[in-house]
């Protein structure tokens, strides 16, 4: 051997032997051979895999997802509250209002002369005419005391005139009630003033004429009757003349007196 070689290292790698494997299908393979050389096999050694790296697309993955979850629970959040609280008119059910009928307990009187009308218990009925009742009368006064001498307080007054066996049995409705409006205004002993002037209006749907004057007594052109029983006092009367089925109707009662117009207002014809 040649001394100068001794120490001298070859800078070619000197391989080896081919370390023999064998494959799945029992068969021998010949790998690669392995280089000797330190430098060579730093080359073609294996970079070890970085561990920290591999949980990035991990942690990628989750902060997506949990974005996505914090998203989605707000938009369904909103859609449920705008579709819980939004209330459209379809589902809107009205609440039935009931309103307690004043006239529940009153009394009814029923006349065979055509009409019917409620009144509350602390007022009465008289009668006036022989042999009659509140049935079958043809005037009716409904007050605190009816027929008192030194009774002063509202009442109303119900005419009925079988119009066959009056002497105006021919006339018309109008040409009546203005004959007993222009009648009321002369008499001096009981007139005092016009409230409201002649004009149309209804009595339970039926046609009619009322006027408001200020007196102590209705005096009609055939008849006429104290309000109540002082004609010392006088007071505003409303006048309301109507007819229904051959029968002539004359109301009479005390304006200013919110009970009697409660009273006016169940009047209701019995035979229309």
């Amino acid at each position: 051997m040649d001394p100068n070689k001794v120490n001298t290292v070859s800078s070619s790698p000197t391989p080896i032997s081919p370390i023999p494997e064998i494959d799945n299908n029992g068969k021998n393979t010949v790998h690669k051979p392995v280089l000797q050389n330190p430098k060579e096999q730093s080359v073609f050694r294996e970079i070890p895999p970085d561990h920290n790296n591999k949980f990035l697309p991990l942690l990628i993955v989750t902060l997506f997802m949990m974005s996505f979850i914090v998203l989605a629970r707000r938009d369904f959040q909103r859609y449920f509250v705008s579709t819980k609280t939004a209330v459209t008119p379809d589902e809107i059910v009205p609440t039935a209002v009931v309103t307690p009928n004043p006239t529940a307990d009153w009394k009814t009187l029923t006349n065979e002369n055509g009409f019917v009308i409620k009144y509350p218990s602390p007022f009465k009925v008289l009668a006036e005419g022989m042999e009659v009742n509140e049935n079958n009368a043809t005037d009716i006064i409904i007050a605190f005391k009816p027929g008192d001498s030194e009774d002063t307080s509202p009442a109303l007054h119900i005419n009925v005139s079988n119009k066959a066996d009056t002497v105006y049995k021919d006339m018309t409705l109008t040409e009546i009630s203005m004959a007993n409006y222009e009648a009321n205004q002369k008499n001096e002993n009981t007139f005092k003033q016009i409230i409201s002037p002649y004009e149309k209006t209804l009595l339970d749907g039926k046609p009619a004429y009322t006027y408001v004057i200020e007196a102590n007594a209705y005096s009609g052109k055939w008849n006429g009757w104290p309000v109540n029983a002082s004609l010392e006092s006088s007071q505003k009367l409303t006048v309301i003349e109507s007819e229904n089925n051959g029968h002539y109707f004359i109301v009479v009662y005390s304006s200013d007196d919110q009970s009697m117009k409660s009273v006016l207002s169940t009047f209701k014809f019995s035979n229309k």
